[in-house]
């Protein structure tokens, strides 16, 4: 089976890291070759659409073609068209894995007509549209995300149809590093580490970590371990950040990391001591993935349904807080501080070891392996209806 994958948008992005890992894992089977390219859409409108040409050109001996969407790697309002471009432009069959999901069904109102059709007709909901028509197997890492897309009224067949769940990969680590030596190096030697890792964006709850901070014994270091996002006021939320820490006297115990090498993020990820993922929202987590791929024994999460999904799998791998608010984290995270700090987590072990990568991986294999037989046949069927009319 020859398998091609399209990576869009920078490196450092955290889908086009993840189509890179799954291609990585794809290239140790020895029944497969792989064949990749990358492509960043951050030229003119019509440059884009070349370069997506090309892009496709350069997969033309792939039997089946994987890539990862969301709108903002894809172009925004303009992703339909260059969704649309690349798949006309590909000989292989498509399958695509939908990323931050929150598209569903809204309910027509008479007060607002315009709201309604953006929602669902808008160039967000109509690329949306287009791979689950177009696609041959459209994935998703979440029940939840499924859900909202088979909320959909006219969409029900179809995605139920095509929409294959398959959870976010674990991702091996063997991390060689002296914990005590990289604290003293941060300039984070005794202090207790809580930290927030990702983009930052007001639906992962940064704010709600600042104002819990001044709850928390004052050894506590809160690390955000990201950057902010880009566009959408992502800089302005950041400047709101650092002035409520500044009105809450919690400044000095706030550090923000900005955009961190593997190897730097490794660090961090060896000298916390709590991790937190506040999340309001989420559809899948590659920050909560990272975590679970160190088995680290104290991740604190909002009570979500996602996160309910986790420790359906494995009880008690992830804490959890309700309600949301900062006095019910600060009660959790004072919880789980007072705990040795050596303590163990088989709960998360379990948990890493259910989603490996390698597993991942074969799930994906295996609908490749069927979306080719399927197309298979059908060719086969319309070359054999195509003869049998000839010869009439």
């Amino acid at each position: 089976m020859n398998i091609g994958y399209l990576h869009v948008g920078p490196q450092e992005h955290g889908l086009h890291r993840y189509g890179r890992l799954i291609a990585e894992e794809a290239k140790t089977r020895p029944n497969d070759s792989v064949i990749e390219t990358s492509t960043a859409l951050d030229k003119a409108w019509w440059q884009n659409l070349l370069t997506l040409h090309k892009a496709a050109q350069k997969l033309a001996d792939a039997d089946i073609v994987h890539f990862q969407y969301n709108k903002a790697i894809w172009g925004k309002t303009l992703s339909v068209l260059n969704l649309f471009i690349f798949a006309l432009s590909c000989k292989a069959v498509l399958v695509v894995t939908l990323h931050d999901v929150y598209w569903e069904q809204v309910p027509f109102q008479w007060s607002k007509p315009a709201f309604y059709f953006k929602a669902m007709y808008g160039p967000k909901a109509l690329a949306i549209r287009f791979l689950i028509h177009r696609m041959e197997k459209v994935f998703v890492c979440t029940q939840q995300e499924f859900d909202r897309l088979v909320s959909v009224s006219n969409l029900q067949t179809k995605a139920k149809e095509k929409i294959k769940i398959i959870p976010h990969f674990v991702e091996t680590r063997d991390i060689q590093i002296n914990p005590e030596e990289v604290r003293q190096s941060l300039d984070l030697k005794n202090k207790r580490i809580i930290t927030l890792l990702g983009w930052i964006h007001p639906r992962k709850g940064h704010r709600l970590v600042v104002e819990t901070l001044p709850e928390l014994p004052s050894d506590v270091m809160v690390v955000f371990a990201g950057q902010n996002s880009e566009g959408s006021g992502g800089e302005q939320f950041l400047q709101e950040l650092t002035q409520l820490a500044e009105t809450l006297k919690v400044a000095d115990r706030l550090k923000i990391t900005g955009y961190l090498s593997e190897k730097e993020l490794e660090e961090y990820l060896m000298v916390t001591d709590v991790a937190v993922c506040p999340f309001m929202k989420c559809s899948a987590s590659g920050s909560l993935s990272t975590w679970i791929s160190i088995s680290h024994p104290k991740v604190a999460a909002y009570k979500l349904p996602q996160i309910e999904g986790y420790n359906s799998i494995s009880p008690g791998s992830i804490h959890t807080f309700e309600p949301y608010t900062a006095s019910s984290l600060a009660m959790l995270l004072s919880n789980l501080l007072s705990q040795p700090k050596e303590s163990n987590n088989t709960a998360i072990d379990h948990l890493r070891s259910q989603l490996q990568i390698r597993t991942i991986v074969e799930d994906h294999t295996q609908h490749y392996a069927q979306v080719i037989h399927c197309s298979n046949s059908c060719n086969s069927k319309c070359n054999s209806s195509k003869q049998s009319f000839q010869n009439l």
